[in-house]
């Protein structure tokens, strides 16, 4: 996924740059007739990266808990069997002290 966004996102600033340069501003340029063109072509880049944007977030929260998940159990591993061995060695030390 990171792969993905990362060149869509790049492919879209750029396209985005250029529309944005070519629209300059809004001053009417009577020599470019594709400056207003321009201006549509920014307004429905920004759309489709803020649709992106969404669509990576979701992702990235998915994956996230999906990773706090995966830490999580491993600590619960890793306490449970601390706690196991704590009550060996507290058995352990009941026994020698019987």
């Amino acid at each position: 996924m990171a792969t993905t966004i990362t060149t869509e996102l790049e492919t879209s600033v750029r396209s985005l740059a250029t529309a944005l340069s070519a629209w300059n501003g809004g001053d009417y340029d009577p020599d470019n007739p594709h400056q207003r063109q321009a201006a549509t072509d920014s307004i429905e880049t920004i759309d489709a990266m803020i649709q992106a944007l969404h669509q990576a977030r979701s992702e990235l929260v998915t994956q996230a808990r999906r990773y706090d998940d995966a830490s999580n159990a491993r600590t619960d591993e890793l306490l449970a069997r601390l706690r196991a061995e704590r009550e060996c060695r507290e058995m352990v030390t009941a026994d020698d002290h019987a």
